[in-house]
């Protein structure tokens, strides 16, 4: 396989300018690095390792992460990225480690329990499984209703039988009167709600929240 490098020397300049210059150059550092993920991934998608995990599993792109290793004392530092990629099949993340400056695969592993933050492809869906849920739709389905989500905690799927490993989110929303507020928990792996008496307590839904109670007290 012909590997390209997916920084060039003009590149690598640039790079190692921004990196001597933070904090103050965070944000273009930032969308620099951001530049990168569609070369990373397409190296790590080519890998025989990485396709054979992957080769018809569901999956995504969760993670591009750039680092460095430390080299012998005159070297110059490896420039390295992880791209992390979820197999919803088997309950991983498959992680290709990418050297930047050769553009080839030097290290494949796989992690089970990570939790890495939700994307947006994911946010997606899970807000469209979440509308699906009787009474939901109104909150869920409104694209122009802010909501935010987050990796579920280990603990989430406890009382489920096999699904302890599951990747999951707990999604979060504002309703449409003051102080209303309206949560949810998504098996993105099963790919449905999780039925409040299966989680702790602690993650089950509300549903109009304190605006709710407020006008039960009157």
């Amino acid at each position: 396989m012909n590997e390209r490098p997916v920084l060039d020397a003009g590149d690598e300049a640039h790079l190692s300018r921004l990196l001597g210059t933070q904090p103050g150059s965070a944000g273009e550092l930032g969308a620099f690095l951001e530049r990168l993920r569609e070369g990373v991934v397409e190296v790590a998608r080519r890998d025989e390792r990485v396709e054979e995990r992957l080769r018809d599993a569901r999956h995504r792109t969760l993670t591009v992460d750039y680092r460095e290793d430390k080299a012998p004392e005159g070297d110059p530092p490896s420039r390295l990225a992880d791209a992390g990629f979820y197999d919803y099949d088997r309950d991983v993340l498959v992680v290709a480690t990418v050297d930047l400056r050769s553009g080839g695969v030097v290290d494949v592993s796989e992690r089970e329990g990570a939790a890495p933050p939700i994307t947006h492809e994911e946010l997606e869906e899970a807000r469209d499984i979440a509308a699906r849920r009787p009474g939901a739709a109104e909150v869920w389905a409104d694209r122009r209703a802010p909501v935010v989500a987050f990796p579920t905690p280990s603990y989430a799927f406890a009382a489920r039988p096999g699904s302890l490993r599951h990747r999951g989110c707990v999604l979060y929303a504002a309703g449409s009167r003051d102080e209303e507020s309206w949560s949810v928990v998504v098996d993105l792996s099963a790919r449905e709600v999780v039925p409040d008496d299966e989680l702790p307590e602690i993650l089950r839904s509300r549903r109009g929240g304190r605006a709710k109670r407020r006008r039960a007290r009157r």
